[in-house]
């Protein structure tokens, strides 16, 4: 519901009873609360009768209080309910709409929760450019939402259901961000059951959940509160560590300094060759800082005459302009 667009018939009615009840007290000499009750109890046609003895400018008075305010009534009434209405057959379209945009994804991502945390990971993935649909059931947060141009649906992430119409089937990964682990359990069984290829990833709040979260299909378990922990104390011990790592994390400008990864295409012209002769490092100003095969191995700081085969992951660090430049190029790189 719009506040704002009922706000004006509300001040309408309470400013024409303050009026209405001065003139009692202008006509009739009653008091305020005697004059404010006439005038309520006039409006409203609740026949309680006079309070007091009305003079016959008082009834003539009185007639035209009814009339007008029992219009200026209908009109607030009318107006709240015409509101409401729309509001209700607005939410109900753009919920479809909704419903047949996330019909068409695929690859997307899946948030459930939209809570301190899961807001922060929600734009994380949308800078990046990702399609994202968030699932949540609290209240508190349905503005925001609504006032957003984000994908979501209102519902019980732990429902079947709601994964279903949320496109748990096509999606690339999930994040369970609830706040309870309990959630985040039953969210990560039941994501992992209705797509067995799914990435997930879950929130925790305690080393045994985190156990229990692996096991039920969740590929990596983070605790906010031992991440927070560990960043503060590295804070202090590695000052110049921590400010490199989240100047590489948290930039986002051409000029900023970026860590990605490329998973190299099959037709890649990189294929078989050695990380000197792709010219990755000559053409781009790339530093190749791992590889992760397809068999998941990570190799950290390859040589110079490291072999990249089919299926690679690189993982760099360069600018964040020319890492646009390399993926863009990456199935023609010489």
């Amino acid at each position: 519901m719009d506040f704002k667009s009922i706000l004006k018939p509300i001040l309408i009615i309470t400013c024409f009873v303050i009026l209405a009840s001065l003139g009692y007290v202008l006509i009739e000499g009653y008091p305020f609360i005697d004059a404010l009750y006439m005038t309520v109890i006039s409006i409203t046609t609740v026949g309680y009768g006079e309070i007091h003895k009305l003079s016959e400018l008082g009834r003539l008075y009185t007639m035209g209080v009814i009339i007008v305010g029992f219009i200026l009534a209908g009109y607030t009434v009318s107006q709240i309910t015409e509101n409401f209405l729309e509001g209700v057959v607005t939410f109900d379209r753009r919920r479809k709409k909704m419903i047949k945009l996330i019909s068409d994804l695929n690859d997307h991502f899946i948030i459930c929760g939209y809570g301190r945390i899961g807001k922060i990971i929600v734009e994380e993935l949308v800078s990046s450019g990702k399609e994202v649909v968030i699932i949540e059931n609290n209240k508190e947060f349905f503005d925001d939402l609504l006032s957003s141009e984000k994908l979501f649906l209102i519902g019980d992430a732990t429902d079947d259901e709601v994964l279903m119409e949320a496109g748990v089937e096509r999606a690339k990964g999930l994040i369970a961000a609830l706040p309870k682990d309990a959630d985040n359990l039953f969210v990560t069984l039941t994501a992992k059951q209705l797509n067995n290829h799914l990435n997930i990833i879950s929130r925790s709040s305690n080393e045994r959940t985190e156990r229990k979260l692996l096991r039920a299909g969740a590929n990596k378990v983070f605790s906010p509160y031992t991440i927070g922990a560990k960043r503060m104390a590295k804070a202090i011990l590695k000052p110049n560590v921590l400010d490199f790592i989240d100047f590489t994390f948290h930039s986002a400008g051409n000029e900023d300094i970026v860590i990605e990864e490329i998973t190299l295409p099959e037709n890649s012209k990189l294929i078989n060759k050695t990380l000197a002769e792709s010219g990755i490092r000559k053409n781009y100003n790339a530093i190749v800082v791992a590889v992760k095969d397809m068999f998941g191995k990570m190799v950290f700081n390859p040589s110079f005459d490291y072999v990249i085969n089919k299926n690679d992951t690189l993982i760099l660090i360069s600018k964040y302009i020319d890492f646009k430049k390399l993926k863009e190029n990456l199935a023609s790189v010489d």
